[in-house]
């Protein structure tokens, strides 16, 4: 059996992110991303079981930059309302300084039978986070009583479509500052 190479494994990634951010996840095939890699399609199964698993671990590897965004704010001694608007300005700088990783999370999401829902893959702790901060929301009576998902879909397609259009694409809390109200006044508990 062949060893794994990490240099290799990222290679795999970053082209397979490419692909999924360019053409779309359902068009990524394990033989297309080997061809691109400039090996064989069965050195893929050295580092993943299948195409859902390298989708898998596309996910997670964005989903771990993301995370490191909010690392500092979790160190920070806020109150759970200042942590949630915390976690939407930390969301929206990531998404102006990280473009295509946000359209390769929401890719992964929207896929037709995404592997990231099929239960076949469970979601480490550190994924769990902002799934954390928003129930602790929920339950301080910050937010509003819903699935913690709704609150997350809002926040995520809401600030992804904002930065997504080339003219709200730099930076500026100033011009999103109505859009972040907008989604705080869709979030919060009368």
């Amino acid at each position: 059996m062949k060893k794994k190479n990490e240099e290799k494994y990222r290679q795999i990634i970053t082209i397979t992110s490419h692909l999924i951010a360019t053409e779309g996840a359902a068009m990524v095939s394990t033989t297309k991303v080997a061809n691109l890699v400039g090996i064989s399609q069965s050195n893929i199964y050295i580092y993943f079981k299948n195409k859902d698993d390298l989708l898998y671990q596309v996910y997670l590897s964005k989903l771990a930059t993301m995370q490191a965004s909010f690392a500092q704010m979790q160190k920070e001694d806020l109150s759970v309302s200042a942590q949630l608007r915390a976690y939407i300005m930390k969301l929206y700088q990531f998404a102006t300084a990280h473009p295509e990783d946000m359209r390769v999370i929401a890719q992964l999401k929207i896929m037709p039978n995404s592997p990231l829902f099929s239960g076949n893959f469970p979601f480490k702790d550190d994924t769990k986070v902002v799934r954390k901060l928003i129930q602790a929301g929920i339950q301080a009576g910050v937010l509003r009583p819903v699935d913690p998902e709704l609150h997350l879909t809002i926040i995520f397609n809401v600030i992804r479509r904002y930065t997504s259009n080339p003219a709200n694409a730099d930076y500026d809390p100033d011009q999103f500052a109505p859009v972040f109200e907008m989604i705080w006044a869709a979030l919060k508990r009368e």
